[in-house]
Parts: C-alpha cells; structure tokens; sequence
C-alpha cells in the first residue's frame, strides 16, 4: 500500500492492482474535480466486465465485505 494525492484529497493506493482506498465523500469530491479538467472526448463506456462485478473484497480498515458495482462516469470502472 502507498499513500498518494488525487486532485488534492489522500487516499491509498495498491501499487499491484492499481486500486484506489477513499471514503465515499472523498470519491464524490475527486470525481467531481478531475470531470472538471478534463477535456477528452465524451466517448460512451463499455460494458463493465462481468468477472469484476463478481469480485468480493474487504474493507482493510474494519474488515467488512464491500459492496461492487459499476461506476458510468467519464470512463468504466467497477468500485467496491
């Protein structure tokens, strides 16, 4: 695990699978700051892949299942 900086707001990240740890408040405020920088094209995402929506991870900080699902912002992205 690593700590790193996302627009401004810590969160921790996995160096192996590239996945990112930050509280739902945190999500929202990143989210929010990278849709307004960015400046690609407005391509429609593909479906997610259907072994991700099956995934089942824990929390590392209180060690309950996490909830998965898709996540249609700008890109594709399953979040637990």
């Amino acid at each position: 695990m690593k700590f790193c900086t996302i627009s401004g707001l810590k969160s921790v990240g996995c160096e192996k699978c590239l996945g990112l740890l930050i509280d739902g408040e945190g999500f929202g405020a990143m989210v929010e700051s990278l849709r307004s920088h960015y400046r690609g094209p407005n391509d429609l995402p593909k479906p997610p892949d259907e072994n991700e929506l099956r995934r089942e991870r824990t929390c590392p900080a209180c060690l309950h299942p996490f909830d998965t699902h898709p996540y249609y912002g700008p890109g594709n992205v399953v979040i637990d």
